[in-house]
């Protein structure tokens, strides 16, 4: 029987573990929640602290498009010019998991409507595909016409 999930496995202290039900039965959440709960929250906060966007690139400088195959393509100048001015090697993003890049760009999208950018239709898509997934288990995305 396949599951939905993917498993991490996690080898902690005994006293570690203990720590961790006692704090997450605190908050009312089963410890793999609990444990995916501050994961999320510390990488969010990591990268905020990181992160810096100079006055002169905006998020239309990427240019997003989506092919005709379904991939995405966009400008990497602007996240060279972010990498730069904040201190992080583009390997990060170029060359790690596709959730790094994927992670700036939805983060960025955010705060350019918060300021009142405009819409980006491309992103919206994406957002809303992610949100879909979201809803039905994270299920794989398969290519445009291939499901």
């Amino acid at each position: 029987m396949s599951s939905a999930f993917d498993t991490i496995v996690i080898k902690a202290p005994a006293g570690t573990k203990a720590r961790w039900v006692r704090q997450s039965q605190r908050d009312g959440l089963k410890l793999s929640d609990w444990i995916v709960q501050k994961m999320e929250a510390s990488m969010q906060n990591k990268i905020k602290a990181l992160i810096s966007i100079p006055l002169n690139v905006g998020f239309a400088d990427l240019k997003l498009k989506r092919n005709a195959d379904g991939t995405i393509a966009f400008a990497w100048s602007p996240v060279e010019a972010i990498c730069k001015a904040s201190g992080i090697d583009i390997r990060l993003f170029r060359e790690q998991s596709e959730d790094n890049i994927a992670g700036l760009l939805a983060t960025w999208y955010a705060q350019h409507r918060l300021a009142g950018g405009l819409p980006d239709r491309v992103m919206d898509d994406l957002i809303s595909e992610g949100d879909i997934e979201d809803t039905h288990g994270h299920g794989y995305s398969y290519k445009a016409g291939r499901a």
